[in-house]
């Protein structure tokens, strides 16, 4: 992780140079995200993967499932939004702390999503980092980030780190080393 989270740090300094470099470094810090999660859920648990295969809602909708012995935090499936979702059932992560980190929204109150209804009002519950994330990473076009928007991702992306390997969560992130 510190490898990673230095490279961001780089790009970032780099937008001095080059303005577009601050994008890149926000860009580069969401892809660490899902990284730093996929990291710290094998380490709390690294003869067991949450789940094996491609995940159930999935495969119904497309009717077929993926061979069982693929592990799953290897697959192609172990995304950003079932990532969070699996830390938190993990215990990797709190759902307060996923909602403070910008990953994703608390449950709306059943009150309030019957109201919004009735009011035809949109309500959102879903990943806010994610939605980013996919945004900038599925070949559309770029957005430019300013200086301050590209350092809120850093600092989100060192809090989540440093919230994932807190010292009562134990073992120590990945270093450049290891």
């Amino acid at each position: 992780m510190a490898k990673r989270f230095e490279r961001c740090r780089k790009l970032f300094v780099y937008g001095c140079f080059a303005y577009e470099f601050f994008t890149v470094a926000a860009e580069y810090a969401l892809l660490t995200e899902e990284v730093a999660l996929r990291e710290r859920i094998r380490q709390k648990n690294p003869d067991a993967s949450p789940q094996s295969g491609e995940p159930k809602s999935k495969a119904k909708k497309k009717g077929k499932t993926s061979p069982p012995q693929r592990p799953w935090l290897d697959s192609r499936w172990a995304t950003l939004a079932p990532l969070i979702d699996v830390a938190i059932q993990e215990g990797v992560l709190t759902a307060d702390a996923a909602h403070r980190f910008s990953l994703k929204h608390p449950e709306p109150d059943p009150e309030e999503l019957e109201e919004a209804e009735r009011q035809g009002w949109t309500v959102n519950s879903r990943f806010a980092t994610v939605d980013l994330r996919n945004f900038t990473a599925h070949g559309r076009d770029t957005m430019t980030l300013s200086p301050p928007m590209s350092r809120m991702t850093l600092q989100l992306l060192a809090d989540l780190i440093n919230h994932l390997w807190r010292a009562d969560a134990a073992p120590a992130p990945p270093t450049a080393r290891s």
